[in-house]
């Protein structure tokens, strides 16, 4: 790496440095900017100036060869199309975040971060899309996001960021000198020191996932993919790719479902009778008894009192069931009476996740057409009608439970 080129990505750190402490002085009420909405606002924009500051340092990273990508990207704004450009140009292109740690001999020994830690390729294009969601003009179409939301996704996204940046090797290709770039304290600068490699073949192995790149990959392994996948699905849902949800239910049928012919994770992990996972779908305990709901889902039932959105909230104090009970709990009552287990199999085998059947079954059909029996709800006070393909609403809250269930989780560490 030239010594003009190391100086000028110090430069990209600085920069995004200082653009941090803006984005900490905004969600934490150390500035605001009058209102609310302009003060998330605010802080949206230092996310994505520190996303094109990154853009600039994959550039550096790879050599002038990069140059026309990224005026490409710069002009068209397309993160996904400029990140495949410069992974065919030098596949060692993005950063990778180490853990330095010291041993009980006091040697300092590297490790990697799993990749929900921090923000990977995949997280770049989604959170480039997350900050044009708040910046750029409200979309025709979409459901509005409350704030707080989006505060709260703004917070999780810049904690990738920081863990991303922290300490972490450049390597540029053919290059015999990997270079360890460390953010450094709040009020230092960051700071670069070369290391040569010494392996016979002089090349770098790089590992997005310490975890999962060994040839004995444990079930634990598996747990913690799936569990990436559902993350990373969500953030696509709630960037509006709506159509995400049926790669979540591949996914949780992954988790889940046991056949004759094969066993789902949890059972071949001989956990699945232990494992406790959130409902947030207790509703129908708290209703009249002459009330026929038809669905049970807090979205409608609070829709009169300004309403919520997906993903609503998980209950207080949690309700926890069994994996059998969740899977089998009824979630849908309208036409059909419908369980979990019902909408994840017939999305997943007849809606494309993985099978396609083009004259869905009556189920698919009924979801897919919404609520015949609600002309309108509220979502956040606004008047938005009644929704179709509710299934891929149902399969994102579903999706919510499980990253809030704490004992699944606990089995992916």
């Amino acid at each position: 790496m030239h010594p003009i080129a190391i100086e000028k990505y110090l430069e990209q750190l600085r920069e995004i440095k200082r653009r941090g402490d803006i984005f900490q002085a905004f969600p934490y009420g150390a500035a605001d900017a009058a209102y609310e909405d302009a003060t998330v606002e605010i802080a949206t924009l230092q996310l994505r100036k520190i996303l094109e500051l990154l853009a600039f340092g994959f550039v550096l990273a790879t050599g002038e060869k990069a140059i026309t990508s990224y005026r490409s990207f710069a002009k068209y704004k397309n993160p996904k199309d400029f990140l495949a450009k410069i992974q065919k140009l030098n596949k060692d292109y993005y950063p990778q975040p180490i853990i330095q740690q010291k041993n009980e001999k006091g040697e300092m020994h590297w490790s990697h971060p799993t990749t929900d830690k921090y923000l990977t390729p995949e997280d770049f294009d989604i959170l480039y899309e997350h900050c044009d969601r708040v910046l750029e003009p409200r979309r025709v179409g979409t459901l509005p996001i409350p704030l707080d939301q989006y505060k709260a996704a703004n917070l999780r996204w810049y904690g990738k960021i920081i863990r991303l940046l922290d300490a972490h090797l450049i390597h540029p290709e053919g290059d015999d000198v990997a270079y360890l770039f460390q953010m450094g304290a709040a009020d230092a600068n960051p700071t670069c020191s070369p290391f040569k490699l010494i392996s016979e073949n002089k090349t770098f192995k790089t590992s997005w996932d310490n975890n999962l790149n060994h040839s004995d990959v444990t079930p634990a392994d598996h747990l913690r993919r799936q569990l990436e996948y559902l993350r990373r699905s969500c953030e696509l849902y709630d960037a509006g790719h709506l159509d995400e949800a049926i790669r979540l239910a591949v996914a949780i049928r992954v988790l889940m479902h046991d056949t004759n012919n094969s066993e789902s994770l949890l059972q071949q992990m001989g956990v699945k009778e232990q494992v406790k996972l959130v409902t947030s779908f207790g509703l129908s305990e708290k209703l009249p008894k002459n009330f026929q709901p038809v669905s049970i889902f807090p979205l409608f039932a609070s829709s009169n009192e300004g309403g919520t959105t997906t993903p609503f909230p998980i209950p207080t104090p949690q309700i926890l069931m069994s994996v059998n009970d969740w899977w089998e709990e009824v979630v849908w009552m309208q036409k059909s009476t419908l369980t979990r287990k019902n909408i994840i199999l017939n999305t997943a085998n007849k809606e494309g996740g993985a099978h396609v059947q083009t004259a869905p079954p009556e189920i698919i059909q009924e979801l897919r057409q919404g609520l015949s029996q609600v002309s309108s709800i509220k979502v956040n006070g606004v008047e938005v009608g009644s929704p179709d393909n509710y299934h891929l609403i149902l399969i994102r809250q579903f999706a919510h439970e499980l990253l809030n269930s704490e004992s699944l989780s606990a089995l992916a560490k």
